[in-house]
This record gives structure tokens, C-alpha cells and sequence, in this order.
């Protein structure tokens, strides 16, 4: 059974900025959700279920949500 690891802070980050991190800290990207935002730029993580600083086991899996920019 693999160890305990905290889900990394991404949000900001290029989704594929995010999948390195993820694997790299032994977390599995699954689901990726495409949301419009005004705020965040297409193709940045908008947030990450479950939420960074979270406490899982290794191996979990990550969803993204990631900015398809303004309408």
C-alpha cells in the first residue's frame, strides 16, 4: 500500500505543468473538466478535486479543472 502524499498546489499552472507535478508527488490525473472563466487563462488549472494541501494515499487520482478562457 503506498504511503501518504499531499495533493500539490497546481491552480495557475499549464495542464501539462500539472500532470508532471501530479505524477511526480505519485498522483494519477483522472477526469479533466473544461470550464469557461473570465479571470484564469484557457489551458491554467482552476482548481483540482480533491483540493491541494490534502492528505491522500499515493496512487490517488487528481481531477483538473482547467480555464477554456471567456466565453
Amino acid at each position: 500500500m503506498a504511503g501518504s502524499v499531499v495533493v500539490p498546489a497546481v491552480i495557475g499552472q499549464s495542464e501539462a505543468t500539472a500532470r508532471q507535478v501530479l505524477a511526480a508527488a505519485g498522483l494519477q490525473v483522472g477526469t479533466v473538466h473544461d470550464f469557461t472563466d473570465w479571470h484564469t487563462a484557457a489551458g491554467l488549472v482552476i482548481s483540482t478535486q480533491p483540493a491541494a494541501g490534502a492528505s491522500v494515499p499515493g496512487g490517488t487520482v487528481v481531477n483538473l479543472f482547467v480555464s477554456k478562457g471567456k466565453p
